[in-house]
């Protein structure tokens, strides 16, 4: 509770009413695995709109999502931004396949995947 208080006792009043809409456990992910102001932030504000449960949180949390959507940027060469100036939405969406189970050295041109054998 005091480490809760320490940490958002300065918090705008927008964020403050996200505090409040989301259960204890879900602010207790996000306090305690979020480091940075604008990493809790940007969960609390997710959580609030996709209507996340706690285990969807969690997913997210361990999949990285801030550091995959804010921190590296899809990379878009600069005739098709010339072209499509809002290019680089469509490549926003990242998708995680951990229960695909597959091997660390899989890339997406492997086609040794049993659905993809005849």
């Amino acid at each position: 509770m005091k480490q809760f208080y320490e940490t958002y006792r300065t918090v705008d009043p927008i964020l403050s009413a996200l505090l409040r809409e989301l259960p204890w456990t879900h602010n207790l992910l996000i306090l305690g695995r979020c480091k940075r102001p604008e990493e809790r932030e940007f969960y609390l504000r997710l959580t609030t709109q996709e209507k996340w449960s706690s285990r969807e949180l969690e997913r997210q949390l361990n999949g990285a999502l801030f550091e995959r959507a804010m921190l590296s940027p899809p990379k878009v060469s600069a005739a098709l931004t010339q072209i499509h100036p809002g290019a680089e939405a469509a490549f926003r969406d990242s998708y995680l396949v951990e229960f695909l189970e597959l091997p660390s050295a899989h890339t997406e041109a492997d086609c040794s995947a049993p659905w993809f054998q005849n």
